[in-house]
Formats: structure tokens, C-alpha cells, sequence
């Protein structure tokens, strides 16, 4: 599969940047993933955009940081990316790395990891059910109706998840979610996708 990375700014001198993804299409790339970075901070306005100018490309982010943001919000974008992209979607998410982001929001780093499971869990659950009410640790959620706009993809867009640490390694691998990593070195990379088949084989 042809994949292609995406983390900085671009545009076309005849059509804007939807020049650019046509072009993808024709070199072959099925997928391209948009990483969050200085340039590009919101990696879903890019997808929405490039989406309606595509129409085989899958698109992935990396990532939705899920302790800055309600995961009522993170679910029902996904869903209007969803279709957008006509089931062309895979969600990225992660907990965050750098700690002046979570000053810049407030947020206490050493939560993240806690943050992270209970906003995943209510992610699936917004999309799988109508009516609940969630009061956790650090999320509360009340979902009076379905999802709208319903999902495309069923039961949900694939999931990419961020996994820097073994321990975020561990917890893709038990889930059964492909993981990613940002600037790690191809041994690394080697090393953490043994432990990562190990830790799925024992599952």
C-alpha cells in the first residue's frame, strides 16, 4: 500500500491545494496522514477540504489529542468527516507529548493516559448508542438522540492511535488498533513492532 505523509503547508498555482491531492491520486497514494504541526494545527480542516476534491484517497489524522478536547466534539466531527470523505476516514488519536501544549491548555500532563482511555471509551459509545449519561473523572456527557450525521463507515472509522511509549504500544496492540509514531528511528520502529505483535498474539 503507497502512503504518503503529510505535515506542512501546500498549495497549487491553478486550483488552490486541491491541485495537489488530484496529483496524489494519479502518482497512486491511497492514503495520505496529516500530522498536527505548526503549519498545520488542525489536521480535520485539512482532511474536510482535501476530501471534496479526492475520491479515492483514505485520509488519516495524527492526531486528535483526546485530553484537549470534549470527546462529544471528537465523535460527532469524525462523523461529519466520515462523510465527507464518503467512508474515507481513519481517526488518529493520542494523548500528547509535548508538555507546552498542556500548559497551553491547562492541563495536567500526568492525566493524560487516564484522559485518554476514558475519552476513547466514550468516542465508541456516542457513536454506538442514542441515550446515555456519562459522569466520569474528567468527561461528562449527556446524548439525548442519534448521531447526526449518522456514521458512513460501520460500526466506526478505523482508529490510528499514537504510541510513543511501550505502554501506548501495549494498550493498541490489546485493543487491536495500528499504531504510529512521529520522528522515530527505523530500530525503533523494528523493536516496537515486535513488541507490538507479541502483545496481540497474546491477546
Amino acid at each position: 500500500m503507497r502512503y504518503g505523509p503529510h505535515s506542512g503547508s501546500w498549495s497549487d498555482r491553478s486550483g488552490g491545494h486541491g491541485g495537489t491531492r488530484c496529483r496524489s491520486e494519479r502518482r497512486g497514494l491511497r492514503r495520505i496522514l496529516w500530522q498536527a504541526a505548526v503549519r498545520v494545527p488542525s489536521p480535520n480542516l485539512m482532511i474536510a477540504a482535501a476530501s471534496q476534491r479526492t475520491r479515492r484517497l483514505r485520509f488519516a489524522n495524527m492526531v486528535n489529542i483526546l485530553p484537549f478536547r470534549n470527546p462529544l466534539l471528537v465523535a460527532e466531527e469524525a462523523a461529519m468527516l466520515d462523510n465527507l470523505t464518503g467512508g474515507r476516514l481513519d481517526l488518529g488519536l493520542g494523548r500528547g507529548l509535548r508538555s507546552p501544549k498542556f500548559e497551553a491548555f491547562a492541563v495536567d500532563q500526568a492525566q493524560s493516559r487516564e484522559m485518554f482511555v476514558e475519552s476513547f471509551t466514550l468516542i465508541r459509545r456516542i457513536w454506538a448508542d442514542e441515550n446515555f449519561v456519562h459522569h466520569g473523572k474528567y468527561w461528562t456527557v449527556v446524548k439525548n438522540g442519534p448521531l447526526s450525521p449518522p456514521l458512513v463507515q460501520r460500526p466506526h472509522p478505523p482508529f490510528l492511535v499514537s504510541a510513543q511509549s511501550e505502554e501506548s504500544q501495549r494498550w493498541a496492540a490489546a485493543h487491536d488498533i495500528p499504531f504510529a509514531q512521529i520522528d522515530s528511528r527505523v530500530e525503533r520502529v523494528r523493536r516496537d513492532q515486535t513488541l507490538y505483535r507479541e502483545v496481540q498474539v497474546a491477546h
